[in-house]
């Protein structure tokens, strides 16, 4: 008996495969470093991490991207506020129909009487 792996199944072992590979080949690549190299690594991922750290502070403190975060917070309140006031429009049609409802029902069981 032939057992035959759909695409997906095929796809998923590929995957797996390629992942166990790179982690083996990163392992090795790491190991195979100098404690000099892996401490330079190090270093190299600290500085970047800094240095992003201090970009995205200027970016907050940009006057600019004040301005479009505020720009941003009121046009979500006007949207807010046009939902609420289209909400209470919508309740207000609906009630009104409801009593014209209750109020043609009542007069049509008043005729049937």
């Amino acid at each position: 008996m032939r057992c035959s792996l759909s695409n997906r199944s095929k796809e998923s072992l590929n995957m797996r495969w390629n992942l166990i590979v790179t982690t083996i080949l990163t392992g090795l690549v790491l190991t195979a470093c100098s404690q000099q190299d892996q401490d330079q690594m190090k270093d190299d991922a600290k500085s970047a991490g800094a240095e992003v750290k201090a970009t995205t502070k200027d970016i907050l403190s940009d006057p600019k991207v004040r301005e479009a975060g505020a720009a941003v917070k009121s046009v979500g309140a006007k949207a807010a506020g046009v939902i609420k006031d289209g909400a209470a429009e919508a309740e207000a049609g609906l009630s009104s129909s409801a009593d014209e409802d209750r109020t043609e029902a009542r007069s049509g069981e008043a005729e049937t009487e």
